[in-house]
Order: C-alpha cells, then structure tokens, then sequence
C-alpha cells in the first residue's frame, strides 16, 4: 500500500456556472485546497471560448477569458478544469449581445446605468421609470438572480431617486450612502455674562454617491443650541463634502457649562459650553528673587474695561498702587521686597522658599469676581 509524505492536491473552484454574451470577458479562479503543487489545463466545448492561458502550475491561478463576436448563444457549453487534484466542469450559457436601453443613452450594460446615475441621476432616474426598462432589464443582465418582481416593488415608490438607490442596492451594484461629520466633539467659550450668538460649521463626508436624505436635529435638552439645514441629501454635497451650520444662544446658558448634541443622520456631534472667568491673573515666573522685579500676567475677558484690586498676603511684593484700571490684556509690574524680616524669615524657614499668595478682586457689580494666585519668593525648591 502506496504512503504520500503530504496530502495530494484537491482543486476549488470560484465560479459554480458561467453567464456571459457575445463580446463579453471575464474570469475565475482556481485554487488548490488540498496539499501540494497544482498543475492542469483548461479547455471548452465552445470553440470561441478564449483563454489568456490553458496551462498553469501554481496553487491559485486567475483564469481570464472572452466571449469571441462569432459565438454562438445557448445554454449547451462547458469549460473542463483537468488537473493533478480532479477535473471539474463548469456549465457556460451564452447570450447574445446586450441591446441599447434606448438610442440617447447610450446604455448597453447594468454597468453602464450604475455610471449613468453617477454622473446623470435626474435622466437616469427617467430611463428607470420609462416602461421600456423593465423589458431591457428581463434581457440585459441576469447573472445577478435578483426577480423582476423586486424591481416592480421598488418602482411602487414615489420617491424615483430612492426607488432607483434601492434596486442599485439589491442588484450588489452599490452600498447605502453613509455621512459623516468630520468633528465628534465641538468646544466653545463663552465671555462671561454676556448674551450672544457663538456660530460655526462642521463638515460632513459622505460613504457612497447617491440617494440620501439623512436629518439633522438637535437633542433634547439642547434648546440653546441651532442647527441648519434640517436634512442633508445628495445635493447637500459638494466636491464629496457638506457643512452643517451651528448657533449657540449663550444668552439661553445660566450655568458655568452646558453639553448639547446635534444629530447628523446617525452621527452624534457634542457640544461643550463654557462661560470664561472674568479675569485670568497669573505671575510671570513660578519664583522671584529677593529684590527682584516681576510682573503679573492678566486677560480680560468681561468685553470692557475693569478696575482690579491686588492685595499681596504677607507684603512679600508691592506694586505700585492698590488697583488698576485694565483693557483687554496686559501685565502689571511689582517688587519683591529685600527687607531684612523677610530674608530673616526664609533663612529660618525649613524651606528655603516663602509662599506668597495674591488676593485679585474685580471692583466693577456687573462683573464680580475674585481669585488667589500663588508664587515662591526666595529661590528655587
């Protein structure tokens, strides 16, 4: 009894039958399943049956072949896979050429009226509905299976473009057009106590060409938020791209902070509002020097000028006034002091730093608010 050091080949096949017409070309694959080195060759019944090659030795081979203008339509071809792992037989139906849908345009294939809705959906979308498409289709195509009956269900639908998406679909010529916005997470700030409208866009991408009308809304909860246009559809886009515009009412916004959420199709876009502090104080360096002079950074965020008030805890610093009157952005000199008592101080300290903290209040009743800043007085920790 004969013993193999490794399993035989087995030869797999990718196609179970053959559809084509007159012209056309296609191909399949063999693929050895089983151990190995495959070799064979192919051959057909139907002599305008062509191949690229006959011959192969290899463990996965594309076979390619076209459809010669002189063959003959019927369902009564083979193609023969003979190898050292099986032979197989591949049943081949021929049809005659694919006809003109209609004389303008210029569609012989399924494949040519996937491109024609593509590029022309309004005449696409009059050719699917026009009487005539039913019987071109029955003779066209039928390598797909799909019944006639599912096309006439689809053209129940009074909305043509959907109704004409849907069959591109079923037919596996097309997947569903998908959006999605660019941003999942939108940041805001807002000045503090004031009433205004904070605006912007998103944009949205697209999956698929086609039929599409995808709503967008805003969540519940998020009243101060605004969101336009209402849907996107196919004609939203441009260049694969849209934009969905946004309004936040700050004025509508009693807190601190607020999340909200638009929905675009089924994405979900939030938003985080905050109102900024009146005043951002901060120094200049994280420690002085005794004797040094330093500043105190400050950004005014209440829309108008303010008077501020500094009082240092400790008199470790000093600045040349007890308020002032500030714009926008700026700073504010100061000296650390060099008095004898505070360099005794750090010297007895178990640090060899001092902490010095400074009270900064805003004076102005539309504005109040108050804040501590910390520094190191002495050297570095």
């Amino acid at each position: 009894m004969s013993q193999f050091d490794y399993a035989p080949p087995v030869v797999k096949l990718s196609v179970e039958r053959i559809r084509a017409r007159v012209g056309e070309s296609g191909a399949f694959t063999i693929e050895n399943a089983g151990g190995g080195k495959l070799s064979g060759f192919i051959s057909s019944n139907l002599l305008s049956m062509m191949f690229s090659s006959c011959k192969f030795s290899a463990n996965s081979f594309t076979a390619r072949y076209e459809i010669a203008d002189d063959a003959w339509p019927g369902d009564d071809y083979a193609v023969i896979v003979t190898t050292n792992g099986g032979e197989r037989v591949i049943p081949v139906s021929i049809k005659p050429p694919g006809r003109l849908l209609s004389a303008k345009s210029g569609v012989c294939s399924l494949d040519d009226f996937v491109s024609l809705a593509k590029n022309d959906p309004a005449k696409a979308e009059k050719l699917f509905d026009a009487p005539e498409f039913r019987e071109w289709l029955s003779d066209v195509d039928e390598r797909f299976g799909l019944p006639l009956n599912i096309y006439d269900k689809m053209k129940e639908d009074v909305n043509k473009a959907r109704a004409m998406d849907n069959f591109l679909i079923a037919r596996g010529l097309k997947r569903r057009a998908l959006v999605f916005p660019e941003k999942s997470f939108v940041r805001l700030s807002a000045r503090p106590n004031a009433a205004e409208y904070l605006t912007g866009e998103i944009s949205v991408k697209r999956s698929e060409w086609g039929y599409m009308r995808k709503e967008v809304k805003v969540t519940k909860g998020s009243a101060w938020l605004e969101a336009s246009p209402s849907e996107i559809t196919a004609a939203s886009f441009k260049d694969d791209k849209a934009a969905v515009r946004y309004r936040a009412n700050t004025g509508m916004v009693s807190s601190k902070a607020v999340t909200g959420a638009i929905i675009v199709g089924n994405a979900k876009v939030t938003f985080f509002l905050r109102r900024m502090d009146v005043l951002n104080v901060k120094f200049s360096k994280p420690f002085y020097e005794f004797g040094e002079t330093g500043f105190l950074q400050y950004m005014n965020n209440a829309g108008a000028e303010i008077i501020i008030s500094l009082r240092p805890v400790g008199n470790l610093i000093k600045f040349e006034a007890d308020s002032f009157q500030v714009k926008r952005e700026g700073r504010i000199p100061f000296k650390v002091t060099s008095s004898p008592f505070a360099v005794g101080r750090a010297a007895l300290s178990k640090k060899p730093f001092l902490t010095c903290d400074l009270i900064v209040k805003t004076e102005n009743a539309a504005a109040p608010f108050e804040i501590s800043v910390r520094t190191k007085i002495g050297g570095v920790e």
